[in-house]
């Protein structure tokens, strides 16, 4: 792979008010059981390798077909994945979908099973813990709106305090 090369990933990030409740519980978890702190976000499309000029200009021609929209919380989840061990299940809908399939076509990402969420908590925790976790915390109003589009260097060991907004797209201009 080329040196100007970088890593990338799209996401969705969402309202101010959401943005700070979202954030405060990431903290508290984090804190709670000693795992990374991050930025709220939901995946809209990883695994991006990309020049960064490149990946800007695809990234900005996303955002500028796209406006605000709302995504619908489903249920609190949890998962032994690492990057998904507690999280908001997102409802896949027919416009999310669209421009995840839009995304994997404009980056030349293959399309594989997309589940969209937005992470609470990354960690290694047993399923008794998460399971728990999963019943104290309450789920995210509906709908959820989503503000902006960030481009996110994802660094050389894809670990969060390497996580880098790269570029931040509004979506209010639609």
């Amino acid at each position: 792979m080329s040196s100007s090369l970088r890593h990338y990933s799209l996401w969705l990030i969402p309202e101010k008010a959401l943005d700070r409740s979202l954030q405060s519980t990431i903290k508290t978890l984090s804190d709670r059981f000693q795992a990374p702190v991050f930025k709220p976000h939901l995946t809209l499309l990883g695994q991006i390798d990309a020049v960064p000029s490149v990946a800007a200009r695809k990234a900005e021609q996303i955002a500028n077909k796209l406006s605000s929209f709302s995504l619908y919380p489903h249920r609190i989840a949890h998962s032994s994945a690492y990057f998904r061990c507690l999280f908001v299940d997102i409802a896949l809908n027919q416009r999310l979908l669209s421009v995840h399939r839009q995304a994997c076509r404009l980056f030349d990402v293959r399309m594989g099973r997309y589940r969209p969420h937005i992470s609470l908590l990354y960690g290694d925790l047993s399923t008794a813990q998460r399971r728990r976790l999963a019943k104290e915390i309450t789920k995210p109003p509906k709908p959820m709106r989503m503000r902006c589009l960030a481009l996110v260097n994802m660094g050389k060991n894809n670990h969060p305090s390497c996580w880098k907004v790269y570029r931040k797209y509004r979506l209010d201009h639609v």
